[in-house]
């Protein structure tokens, strides 16, 4: 018989969407509570690569990679809360970039957000959350918190990377071509 002890280990299977050229599934598994898992699978091949906690993927254009933020561990947010620490002392995503053909996974600490074009798989833009330095003091680390922040621009064939600074907001146009940023730097 069920009781209410089993109700936590049920997972459901969230997002599910297929490239564009058909080879590969990608789907999110998730607990009722706990750290979830994100699954590439080649339909062909039935091979699978796994991320734990990745959210919020897009597969890219050319059905090459996938890109996908990863949540900090479950325990260690719960924690963060129970403590009641600040937004910015919480713990950060990071980025995972997933090859698809080869079943690679590179991951970049401290990553808020990330675009990739809508036509276009040529480049990749990401938004860093990096911590915040505590030992300047309350004063620094509110006019540090009101300013943006740091946005790495990635030519996806090479692995070259730009960054602009004290970046707020950002698109892609959609072929990739051109990206607008909006820049908030500090009041100096």
């Amino acid at each position: 018989p069920l009781d209410h002890s089993v109700y936590d280990g049920w997972q459901s299977v969230a997002n599910p969407k297929i490239s564009d050229d058909g080879k590969y599934a990608v789907y999110a598994v998730n607990p009722q509570e706990g750290d979830g898992k994100l699954i590439a699978t080649d339909i062909k091949k039935g091979a699978t690569v796994e991320v734990d906690r990745g959210y919020g993927y897009q597969i890219s254009n050319n059905s090459q990679l996938v890109v996908s933020l990863i949540k900090p561990l479950f325990e260690q947010t719960r924690e963060a809360k129970i403590k009641k620490k600040k937004a910015e002392e919480m713990p950060k995503d990071s980025l995972a970039i997933i090859t698809l053909a080869d079943g690679k996974v590179e991951k970049i600490a401290f990553v808020k957000s990330f675009k990739l074009p809508k036509k276009s798989s040529a480049f990749l833009a990401y938004e860093l959350n990096l911590p915040a330095d505590t030992t300047k003091g309350k004063d620094k680390l509110k006019k540090e918190k009101e300013e943006g922040n740091p946005l790495v621009i990635r030519r996806m064939a090479t692995k070259t990377e730009d960054t602009i600074k004290y970046v707020s907001s950002y698109i892609f146009s959609e072929n990739g071509n051109f990206i607008a940023a909006s820049i908030t730097p500090n009041s100096k």
